[in-house]
């Protein structure tokens, strides 16, 4: 709606997609708009399109004439103009026939031309073809095999939304309509210049915050009592710490991007400062240090990422651990039996238990120990921080903690340690080229897919784990190229 018509100060809400264990980008594919998304769709286009039409130059920047009445010739053009942006694609004879008819009765109907236009655009946007991106291949066998390559449009569409999250630039749809898309020299060009755009920015926030869903901070709940400092400015702050972390390691020194897990580095403001106990002054996100005495390292010593797997009153040592196995290793977890008991009984009166002697009955239990294994000792090494990520050495019974464990049977003492281990991680690693694919892909991966990401893998090791050379593989990678064989 921005590249489309302008700034706005603020546009009603569209209902979100539900993500769940997976990613927005995935649920985005498989999910429905409901009626109350299609209503939020009509009251969100048509309020912007109230700013844009009640200032006549806006009106007129985007329509590209003014006259008083209707006119076809202008309304054709304007609408072959703003269709193919809003729709990635052109529109097709018949569309513009049906939409030039909706603009002259509304301008009939109203007595100028402006109100027909903005019939217009309402529609457009209104239309699946602007809410969906369709994208079902050229349906050209490709290879002497059944599957078919993207068209032009649709590469350029998946290109711009993966580098850039949002529609493609003017640019970027010449190149489709010229067929530069469709050969290895054109798709380079276009994907670095997409690449090197100040917008790249963009497109990286989106994808972390969708692969970490960082959104969850402003859903969670805490116990005010307990937590009278998590305002929404620090739950601001906790997730612009994160996008700055990759913005800084993957964009502004193009580093290992491993090195997130391991990192002494952060951004803070006062408030993020003042839970970490680094000294920053006013509201503004500063680069900064982590005091070399506070076992906190990489992103998962983030009060957001810490956090956000809580429960309102006190740590999850499991569910930190389900965070790190499900998205950091990409390894699947059940969800646990029916019958099983999920909540551990509290100790007899009068005795104290450490969270670690807690959950020992996990690995213990013959249901509950395949998972629990896995998850457990990793959740554990983060309980040096408390339920919104402040750093502690005692248990809220006043036990001191005890944050060794192993990692994949290589033993660590402190969560920074951890963090250390996970960097030097193949599984690591290979599991972040996984996420990445899949966001770009907007799909679960199939068994066609493995030797994509084996390729993309072993590029990404070579390249010294950088991020731009793995999105330029990427969108020059059969899987980005070709609609999948196994669909």
């Amino acid at each position: 709606m921005r590249d489309l018509l302008g700034p706005f100060e603020t546009l009603p809400p569209v209902e979100a997609f539900p993500a769940g264990d997976s990613l927005k980008a995935i649920a985005a594919s498989i999910t429905a708009v409901s009626p109350a998304g299609v209503e939020d769709f009509e009251t969100a286009s048509t309020a912007a399109l109230e700013v844009v039409f009640a200032d006549p130059t806006r009106r007129d920047a985007l329509v590209g004439c003014a006259p008083a009445a209707w006119d076809e010739a202008c309304a054709t053009t304007f609408l072959q103009t703003f269709g193919r942006r809003a729709w990635r694609r052109p529109l097709a004879a018949d569309e513009v026939t049906r939409y030039l008819a909706l603009g002259a009765a509304q301008s009939a109907a109203y007595g100028t031309f402006a109100d027909g236009a903005r019939a217009m655009a309402s529609a457009v946007l209104q239309s699946p073809n602007f809410v969906y991106r369709t994208e079902v291949g050229t349906g050209v066998p490709l290879q002497g095999v059944t599957w078919s390559r993207f068209s032009g449009y649709e590469t350029a569409s998946r290109l711009s939304f993966l580098l850039w999250g949002t529609i493609p630039d003017d640019q970027l749809l010449n190149a489709a309509e010229s067929g530069s898309l469709d050969t290895v020299a054109g798709l380079q060009t276009e994907a670095q210049r997409l690449l090197a755009s100040p917008r790249l920015v963009d497109g990286v926030n989106d994808m972390v915050d969708d692969m970490l869903a960082l959104e969850s901070v402003f859903l969670m709940s805490k116990d005010a009592s307990l937590f009278p400092q998590l305002t929404t400015t620090l739950r601001t702050a906790m997730r612009d710490e994160i996008l700055m972390m990759f913005r800084d390691v993957a964009i502004t020194r193009a580093g290992d991007m491993l090195e997130l897990f391991d990192t002494k580095a952060t951004f803070v403001n006062e408030e993020l400062g003042a839970l970490y106990g680094i000294p920053v002054t006013g509201p503004t996100m500063v680069a900064a240090q982590h005091p070399a005495e506070v076992p906190r390292a990489g992103i998962l010593t983030t009060a957001l990422l810490l956090s956000v797997q809580d429960k309102r009153h006190q740590t999850s040592p499991t569910r930190r651990g389900a965070f790190v196995r499900k998205v950091l290793t990409c390894e699947e977890i059940p969800d646990p039996p029916d019958d099983v008991q999920t909540i551990i009984p509290d100790p007899p009166a009068g005795t104290i238990v450490s969270r670690k002697d807690l959950l020992a009955s996990h690995v213990t239990s013959p249901a509950c120990a395949a998972c629990h294994s896995l998850m457990d000792p990793v959740g554990l090494a983060f309980e040096n921080f408390d339920a919104i990520g402040k750093f502690r050495t005692n248990e809220e019974n006043g036990l001191v903690i005890d944050a060794s464990g192993d990692f994949d049977g290589t033993p660590f003492t402190t969560p920074a340690e951890m963090g250390s281990l996970m960097r030097q991680s193949e599984k690591v690693r290979n599991c972040m080229v996984r996420r990445v694919y899949r966001y770009a892909m907007g799909r679960k991966e199939n068994e066609y897919d493995e030797a994509q990401i084996a390729a993309l893998s072993a590029a990404f090791a070579t390249d010294g784990q950088r991020f731009s050379p793995l999105l330029m593989n990427l969108v020059q990678n059969d899987g980005f190229l070709n609609v999948s064989p196994v669909q």
